[in-house]
């Protein structure tokens, strides 16, 4: 929980590595107008984050885990098209990137983390 408001609740310290195309890292919370937030624990191999309604810009993506190895996250629009993709170690600290250049409209953020590896909790934000 600490981490969560760390990256949620003001200037974080943060480190990324960009991946692809269109994700810059690292990205922080302090001066950023933001028009929304939301997170998501992922118990699981994947999980989902709905970002409806976006006014179009620039969404800053924020990732952390306890566990091991490689996750990926992805951000995709309502028909599937991917803008931004970012594979990262989940060892690292908690890690932002911004994907930025985006139109407005209905998009989902997308974590998956490699099967066999020892995670306890991870969770994946967007602000925008």
């Amino acid at each position: 929980m600490k981490r969560l408001l760390s990256l949620f609740g003001g200037a974080a310290a943060v480190a990324g590595l960009m991946l692809a195309q269109g994700a810059t890292a690292p990205a922080s919370a302090t001066g950023m107008g933001l028009q929304g937030s939301d997170k998501r624990d992922c118990p699981t191999i994947t999980c989902t984050l709905p970002i409806p309604d976006f006014g179009g810009g620039t969404i800053s993506v924020d990732a952390d885990s306890d566990g091991r190895g490689r996750a990926t996250w992805v951000l995709l629009n309502k028909w599937g098209d991917q803008f931004c993709k970012t594979e990262f170690r989940l060892e690292d600290p908690p890690q932002s990137w911004n994907c930025s250049g985006l139109a407005g409209g209905n998009y989902r953020l997308t974590l998956v983390r490699n099967t066999g590896v020892d995670t306890h909790w991870a969770w994946i934000g967007a602000r925008w």
